[in-house]
């Protein structure tokens, strides 16, 4: 759920009457999220978070392709008749592709 969902459910779960006054709940929602745009603690713990990220997930985005790699090459090694060298280079490609969209997004 993104952010402007959360926020909003937050303001209509808490009650508040005028919440689906005009403009009321869009205008609350963009001052929450300008709030935590410039809030500084915001940031660091963003920050950290994206640190953790890459540091618990950099191994397995090594791993996965390695893994690949040697999936589509043993494939285009051993199977000739099957997996052509151009199609190994480039389902490794879209492979990598994905596990990186996988372990980053």
């Amino acid at each position: 759920m993104n952010t402007r969902r959360r926020i909003a459910k937050k303001i209509i779960l808490a009650g508040d009457p005028h919440a689906f006054d005009d403009g009321t709940l869009l205008a609350e929602v963009e001052q929450h999220e300008a709030r935590l745009a410039n809030d500084p603690e915001v940031q660091r713990r963003k920050a950290e978070a994206r640190e953790v990220v890459n540091r618990e997930y950099l191994p397995v985005l090594i791993i996965g392709l390695l893994f690949t790699a040697v999936l589509w090459g043993s494939a285009a090694w051993f199977i000739p008749g099957l997996v052509k060298p151009a199609f190994a280079a480039i389902a490794f490609i879209a492979t990598s592709a994905f596990l990186w969209r996988t372990v980053r997004g």
